[in-house]
Formats: C-alpha cells, sequence, structure tokens
C-alpha cells in the first residue's frame, strides 16, 4: 500500500518536470538550394489552440541570398526575410506538426520504445511508392556535441529490394521518409523541410533532395550547442570561384566493397549516407573507402579544403 501511494504522489511531478518538445527553443539553420541560400531562426515565439490541442509557434526568420548570375556581385541579398510560422505539439511524448496548416499529424514518438514503431506522415501511393510511412526504433544512444552529452534515437524507414533491368537496389519504399537519426532535444540536425518529411520518389533516382537545411546552433533554457565554428547567423556569400565545376571521379560504381575518390582538388572529408539520409561513414581516406555491408545506393559526400562539396550516388553490389 506505501507503494502504490508514493508512485501516485510521484506521478505528477514527473508530468510537470517535462517541457514540451521546443520550448524557449532557438534553432539556427544553415539552407540552400536552387540557387538560393542563406540561415534561417527558428525561435519559440508563444502559444496556441488550434483544432483542440495546444501548439507552441516557432517564428521563422533570417537571411536569404539569391544568385542573379556568375559574377561575385551577383545576387540579391534579402536581409528580412520572414517565412511562414512553424507549430510543434507535444503530447505524451509524441511530437505533431501542423500538416498544410490545418491537419495535426505525428512526427516523433519519443515514447516508442526498440522495437515499437510510428506512422510519421500520410499514406499514399506516390511514384509507385507502396509501402506505409512508418518508423520502427532499432536503437537508443548518446552523442557527444560541442561538450554537451545528448541522447538520440534511431529509426529504419520500410526499404525493399527493387530491381531496375537487372540489378537489385534496396531503397526506401514509403512515399515520405525524414533523417533517421533524432534528438529528443532538438530533433534532427538536417531537413530538406523544416521538421517535416519529404517526398520520396521510388524510382531508383530521386529519392533524395541533398538541398535543404541543417542545423548550425540550437539553445534551450538547459542546452546551448554549436554544430559550426562559425556565427550561428553566417551568410556565405558564393563567389564566382565556388561556381567552377568540380572534376572528380567515384570508381568503381558500382562496386562489390571498396570505392576510391579522385578530384582535381583537395579533398578534406569524405561523407557517405543512407539514402534515408543517415550518415553512416566520415573519413579523411580518398582511397579504399569501405562502404556497409548492406548491397543497395549509398549517397557521397565529398567536402573540399576550399569550402565546396559535391554530391554523388555509389551502387552496392
Amino acid at each position: 500500500m506505501k507503494k502504490s501511494l508514493l508512485l501516485i504522489l510521484l506521478l505528477p511531478l514527473t508530468v510537470f518536470a517535462q517541457h514540451e518538445f521546443g520550448y524557449h527553443a532557438t534553432w539556427y539553420f544553415s539552407y540552400g538550394g536552387f540557387g538560393e541560400f542563406g540561415y534561417k531562426k527558428v525561435s519559440h515565439v508563444g502559444d496556441t489552440s488550434m483544432l483542440g490541442m495546444h501548439w507552441l509557434e516557432f517564428e521563422v526568420t533570417g537571411t536569404g541570398v539569391m544568385k542573379t548570375g556568375p559574377n561575385p556581385d551577383d545576387f540579391v541579398a534579402d536581409t528580412t526575410r520572414v517565412w511562414n510560422s512553424i507549430y510543434l505539439a507535444t503530447k505524451n511524448d509524441s511530437v505533431f506538426r501542423l500538416l498544410n496548416d490545418s491537419t495535426p499529424y505525428l512526427l516523433y514518438d519519443f515514447s516508442a520504445g526498440v522495437g515499437e514503431s510510428w506512422q510519421f506522415a500520410p499514406n499514399d501511393t506516390f511514384m509507385g511508392c507502396d509501402s506505409v510511412p512508418i518508423a520502427t526504433v532499432n536503437e537508443f544512444g548518446f552523442d557527444t556535441i560541442d561538450g554537451n552529452v545528448v541522447e538520440f534515437m534511431r529509426v529504419t524507414l520500410p526499404m525493399d529490394t527493387v530491381y531496375y533491368g537487372n540489378t537489385p537496389y534496396y531503397q526506401p519504399m514509403s512515399n515520405t521518409v525524414f533523417n533517421t537519426r533524432i534528438y529528443p532535444d532538438f530533433g534532427s540536425n538536417s531537413y530538406v523541410l523544416l521538421f517535416g518529411t519529404w517526398r520520396n520518389a521510388c524510382d531508383g533516382v530521386t529519392i533524395l533532395d541533398y538541398g535543404g537545411h541543417s542545423l548550425s546552433c540550437f539553445s534551450n533554457d538547459s542546452l546551448s550547442i554549436s554544430f559550426v565554428n562559425q556565427a550561428c547567423d553566417f551568410v556565405p556569400f558564393i563567389s564566382v570561384e565556388e561556381y567552377e565545376s568540380i572534376s572528380f571521379e567515384v570508381y568503381p560504381n558500382p562496386t562489390d566493397d571498396l570505392i576510391s575518390i579522385q578530384a582535381d582538388k583537395v579533398i578534406s572529408k569524405v561523407e557517405v549516407y543512407s539514402l534515408g539520409g543517415q550518415k553512416l561513414i566520415e573519413t579523411s581516406q580518398t582511397e579504399n573507402i569501405e562502404l556497409p555491408a548492406s548491397s543497395g545506393i549509398y549517397v557521397v559526400a565529398i567536402y573540399f579544403e576550399d569550402g565546396r562539396r559535391a554530391v554523388t550516388k555509389v551502387v552496392k553490389k
């Protein structure tokens, strides 16, 4: 009887100690794609009630730069950019986003244990993707980032083997995907669409738009993290030299196991990602890089000492 009473008394305290996802939080993202780049600041600015739920409102501001030509001064900078607000709601350790400004939809379920799943987007058959968008937890762990120890949840997405000609490809098979490493403190460290999922075309080619948003800095009442070695609101003004094409080759492709890279610029590091956006390898090697054991398509990001980056795909037989 005493044990039961103690449990009843402690439960309300546990609930009150938990804050909603994003409470008093600020994110800085660098973003780029389709000739535009810059940074976005996402800040918790207030609360509101909609659709029978309590939502946190996040204001999105920042600076955007649009290239208008090949010369260094060929750009238009808008220093007062304001994007649409983002609305997130937390209920029982589940994080909801407002979909199309009208429909709540579950994004992250932080109450799920290993082997448990949740549906993170509406299902449809876009581009022939026939699997329901379901995330299944397969690991919990801790990262040390900027001196802070932060927990992460790793999930898997629906995958299947698809044949193009006589070649098998193991790839995501739902119409929607997201980054498969999720941090309960700040979400993912990269998004195509902020705090959302992105469309997946199950055609073996247009799987992942590698543009999008990369997390530069995050802070809330108890945590402050910088992922970069410059100001959170840094905007790189791209010069004409950075638009020169980079000559590089990743070979062999397809490969049985190892890849090597040749380029006309000095390479600082190489990263290998799954098609779901999960970083699998980071190395300074350029020769005999061993790919993961599973056959399939992998995204290879090549970083050069002058700050530029090239992205390509390789097929492991």
